[in-house]
């Protein structure tokens, strides 16, 4: 590297090496509270395999029709035949099991923040402290 090149382009001589300080920051804590994370992991991976389990024993066809429904009645027309195009289309591209992967972490996510937001949100309604 030539002295021109050393001026043109300091960043190749300096940088803070961000992503080591991260590396180092994440190993750190997966070392330490490994057991932590894992008592808490259990009941999420519990819901998670059994609502990723029971969207799989729903045949494609079945599920797309009862969302359908669902949604003609909560939504109209339009957005059950968005719902019927578009699963149907999430089928014959062939995810449908990632799709419905996807769906169950979602579902998983949406339970466990009602269990935590909804206790935590009347405890600070009810409380000035919280």
């Amino acid at each position: 590297m030539t002295t021109i090149d050393k001026i043109l382009n300091p960043f190749q001589l300096y940088t803070i090496p961000l992503d080591d300080w991260i590396n180092n920051l994440i190993a750190f804590i997966v070392d330490r509270f490994r057991p932590f994370f894992q008592t808490i992991g259990l009941p999420i991976r519990w819901t998670l395999q059994n609502i990723e389990g029971l969207l799989n024993a729903v045949p494609p066809l079945i599920f797309i029709i009862a969302i359908a429904l669902i949604a003609w009645k909560l939504a109209g027309k339009k957005v059950a035949l968005y719902i019927i195009i578009s699963l149907t289309l999430i089928g014959l591209i062939d995810v449908w099991e990632q799709a419905m992967v996807s769906l169950s972490l979602v579902i998983t996510a949406l339970v466990f923040c009602l269990v935590v937001g909804i206790p935590l949100g009347v405890i600070c309604a009810k409380s000035d402290r919280a």
